[in-house]
């Protein structure tokens, strides 16, 4: 690797040199072709094998002083996450049933002598509503009957084989779908707590998550 200097512009027009571009420059008395530019950095002897080595080295104990911090951020963290979780699905699964008799009861009184439009399905507190609703008829196509549903939709209601099963082109035909690849399910009510409070799906995601 040659240790010589760039030539500066100052110095190439004092010499007479021509700028052939990408770093090489032509003598035009000699015919010299001159390079002008950086030498990559090789390998070449143990000094320059022991720099690599040594720059390896710095990057990889960088990478653990990083992701050692990291943990010791993340894990209290995460710890909080995960008992916030177990907490709200304590609440949910000891407290939900009897949060639904409750608004049921309260909802028939208010509803009561109300024509059908005014009727309301959620029952209002100072945090939150409790809420019912109606899931549609649906139909599911259980993976393990799923090659053999497309065969039979490929020949009888071909407009729903797209990628996968269109659910729509399906309904149409509720009538003829054979029960062994098809479930359909019957409308169903359902009951919520709402709070207000959106939690993005990553949250149980990131809760799971090992470091």
């Amino acid at each position: 690797m040659s240790d010589r200097p760039l030539l500066e512009p100052a110095e190439i027009e004092a010499r007479g040199l021509v700028d052939l571009g990408n770093g090489f420059l032509l003598d035009p008395e000699t015919g010299e072709v001159i390079e002008n530019r950086k030498t990559p950095f090789r390998v070449r002897d143990l000094a320059t094998a022991e720099f690599v080595v040594r720059r390896r080295q710095e990057r990889d104990a960088e990478i653990v002083k990083q992701l050692t911090l990291f943990k010791a951020q993340c894990e209290p963290i995460l710890a909080a996450l995960r008992a916030a979780i177990r907490e709200r699905d304590w609440w949910k699964a000891r407290y939900d049933p009897e949060l639904e008799v409750f608004a049921a009861q309260q909802i028939e009184v208010a509803n009561a002598g109300l024509p059908e439009k005014k009727r309301t399905s959620n029952f209002r507190t100072a945090y939150g509503r409790l809420q019912f609703g109606t899931s549609p008829k649906m139909i599911d196509i259980p993976a393990e009957t799923m090659p053999d549903a497309i065969k039979w939709a490929e020949q009888f209601v071909p407009e729903a084989v797209q990628k996968t099963l269109l659910k729509k082109p399906l309904e149409a035909h509720e009538e003829i779908l054979p029960p062994a690849y098809f479930d359909v399910l019957p409308p169903r009510v359902w009951f919520a707590v709402q709070t207000g409070v959106s939690v993005p799906p990553e949250a149980e995601k990131l809760a799971k998550l090992k470091i």
